[in-house]
């Protein structure tokens, strides 16, 4: 995406979203649909394919929004970004959705099964980079890519589709941002039916460390609690000193000095007249 000259900001929420739609999907299959039983095979492979469909429809309308609609792709994700945010809130209906136990023992391996002492996410994430390197570096299309993100303008005077490698271009990484969902839904804190999320986990544990903060750590407001009186519920300030006084500032004394300490300074500048008469 970075290549073709275009960012994505709404990754997250993205795969947020997603996981979402194919956990309550699953669910919703897992109790019957019309009255008959779907076998959990069926459903996930259903999930799997609702997470494809997901991730390049999010991508298709990105690159429709930035190449017909005219507006800048910071823009474009950054509004996304809050709408995908706000469409899984109220999916999960302000909570966290959990995948049943029953798909999860057998959806778990995606993530937690190995191959050859390698992890099957690793092996997913290699085979991607190695297809993404020869689209990229072998095809027509990875070139016209290249050449966008190098100079936009010089590519469409050399007859190149600038539109379409660029729909194509968000509908790919919608499909990548589906590919990594697919592998994040079973992982600890997000597919556990007995776990919360990890936004929910990251709440809690923020609130638990609030209530269980020292003393000592609290925040500095509380720690002019003891001024304030209990019988009227006002803040009690300290009397201020009468003796004590502001030194002068070098070059003259403040716009804050006591008067006491401007007549002072004067007295011994242009001398006391009381003085004279005395010593006269």
């Amino acid at each position: 995406m970075i290549i073709s000259g275009g960012i994505d900001l709404s990754v997250g929420s993205m795969v947020a979203l997603i996981a979402g739609s194919m956990i309550y999907m699953m669910n919703e299959l897992l109790q019957g649909f019309h009255g008959h039983a779907v076998p959990p095979l069926l459903i996930i492979a259903l999930g799997i394919v609702l997470a494809l469909l997901l991730g390049a429809l999010f991508g298709f309308a990105h690159g429709v929004l930035v190449t017909k609609g005219r507006i800048e792709p910071f823009i474009v994700t950054l509004g996304t970004l809050g709408i995908f945010r706000a469409l899984f809130t109220w999916l999960a209906d302000g909570g966290a959705l959990t995948l049943d136990n029953s798909l999860v023992d057998l959806y778990g391996p995606v993530y937690y099964a190995s191959v050859l002492r390698v992890p099957v996410p690793i092996w997913v994430f290699l085979i991607v980079a190695a297809g993404g390197a020869l689209v990229l570096n072998r095809t027509v299309y990875g070139r016209h890519v290249q050449a966008i993100g190098s100079n936009e303008q010089v590519a469409r005077y050399a007859a190149i589709r600038v539109d379409h490698v660029k729909i194509a271009t968000y509908v790919l990484l919608g499909l990548c941002v589906a590919v990594a969902t697919i592998l994040y839904v079973p992982a600890p804190g997000v597919g556990h039916a007995d776990d919360r999320s990890a936004v929910g986990a990251r709440s809690d544990r923020f609130r638990r460390g609030r209530r269980d903060r020292p003393e000592g750590r609290r925040r500095t407001r509380d720690r002019h609690d003891h001024r304030r009186d209990p019988a009227f519920g006002h803040q009690q300030h300290p009397e201020p000193d009468e003796h004590h006084q502001r030194v002068p500032e070098r070059g003259g004394a403040g716009r804050r000095d006591h008067p006491r300490s401007l007549f002072a300074a004067r007295s011994s500048l242009a001398g006391n007249p009381q003085d004279k008469e005395t010593s006269s």
